[in-house]
């Protein structure tokens, strides 16, 4: 039986295939299949759509965070007390640390990714996912390709390691392969490569150095794949790529200087590449839309741009209006930043920088794929269960890559 490996490389450009960067990845993408990945305005919806096979307007999944009450942030006043004092921290990594610890003792693991939203309005925000994509109907209504194995009786695994075991994790499941100790479907997503490339930017010296280690850690599953006497099928995949921040935005200061009050006539998220705006009456509407509209650092979506980008239906929890930054900008602060700007960003709505990748290598499996110019998130998870010989369920929008 054919077993499928998926390494997840987080923040890999497609900018980063180049034979003097990453040698090994730029010989497979040669000696397998190719193709480019059509970018997705979709932050925590890509891994829906990736395992799923459906895009945000159906999984509801879009953005980490959405608008909904916080009930342990609003019941403890005591959390609430504590949790002021981390908007002074000097540190964005230090302060989230902080703030997972306090949630951890109020008695709730903070999911989510590390963020430095307010405090005064973290009682209206919670994140959309608690669990990973691999936990019983992570999604509910719509199955994922883990729902689906589970049924079937096929064993997987998905791994996240940290930046400093990422090294490790990649080099263990080689010496799995070797062992035929391998499930029939495994995924590791290392996300160094995302840090990094925000931290320094995606043509930054420290960048360079990253991607070429990710290849020669990679190179040692390729070739533990080549020689294995097991039937796998190995897919490399990219969520995103990373576009250089040339100028930043303070919303803030520009909402500070309207007549409104955050939290009783809006409510805003800030996510790096775009702001989310909930309006409690019809002059704060007003004055944020003509205000926003004025800016020529991005625009606001309208009802034609939502259902181009597969979220027209993701609900009102996500915002009544979104305002989407121009590729190259970034907001400073947002709500995950707000001491040290980025220099590399992705999530924007039309990008033209980069792309995501995906690569396929299977040297002893006689599959064909079709050639495409670029393939879609959503037709990872059919094409996996094509390799299974397992039903494609009616909730999966995307199709299979192989003839």
């Amino acid at each position: 039986m054919v077993k499928v490996l998926m390494l997840l490389l987080d923040g890999f450009s497609s900018n980063y295939l180049q034979k003097e960067l990453s040698p090994y990845l730029y010989g497979v993408s040669r000696e397998g299949y190719f193709s480019e990945v059509e970018p997705m305005f979709a932050f925590q919806g890509i891994g829906a759509a990736i395992y799923s096979g459906a895009p945000p307007n159906r999984t509801g999944v879009f953005a980490e965070f959405m608008m909904k009450r916080n009930e342990i942030v609003a019941k403890s006043q005591l959390l609430r007390a504590l949790l002021r004092v981390t908007d002074t921290v000097p540190s964005d990594g230090l302060c989230a640390n902080i703030r997972h610890a306090l949630f951890r003792i109020a008695g709730r693991d903070w999911s989510g990714i590390s963020n430095v939203i307010p405090s005064q309005l973290l009682e209206y925000f919670s994140p959309k996912l608690v669990g990973e994509y691999s936990e019983e109907n992570s999604l509910r209504h719509v199955p994922t390709i883990f729902d689906i194995l589970r049924v079937n009786s096929l064993s997987y695994e998905l791994q996240r390691p940290s930046l400093r075991l990422e090294g490790a994790a990649i080099g263990n499941i080689a010496s799995r392969i070797n062992g035929r100790e391998t499930p029939d479907f495994a995924v590791i997503h290392p996300c160094s490569l995302d840090i990094l490339g925000h931290k320094y930017g995606p043509h930054s010296p420290q960048l360079r150095s990253a991607v070429g280690n990710m290849d020669r850690i990679v190179y040692k599953v390729i070739q533990s794949v080549k020689f294995s006497t097991e039937k796998i099928l190995t897919i490399i995949l990219s969520d995103h790529g990373m576009s250089p921040v040339n100028y930043t935005v303070n919303l803030l200061k520009t909402l500070d200087q309207l007549p409104l009050a955050l939290g009783s006539d809006y409510l805003v998220f800030l996510d790096s590449t775009m702001a989310r705006f909930w309006f409690f009456n019809e002059k704060a509407e007003k004055l944020i839309s003509d205000e926003l509209n004025a800016l020529e650092c991005g625009k606001v979506l309208r009802e034609h741009d939502l259902k181009k980008l597969c979220i027209d239906r993701v609900g009102r929890e996500y915002g009544e209006l979104i305002f989407a930054l121009k590729e190259g900008y970034a907001m400073f602060p947002d709500f995950f930043r707000k001491h040290e700007p980025p220099r590399g960003m992705h999530g924007y709505a039309f990008p033209t920088h980069d792309a995501p990748i995906l690569i396929t290598y299977a040297p002893n499996i006689s599959v064909a794929f079709k050639r495409k110019e670029a393939v879609r998130f959503i037709d990872v998870m059919p094409t996996i269960l094509k390799v299974f010989n397992l039903k494609i369920p009616t909730t999966c929008e995307g199709v299979s890559l192989l003839d």
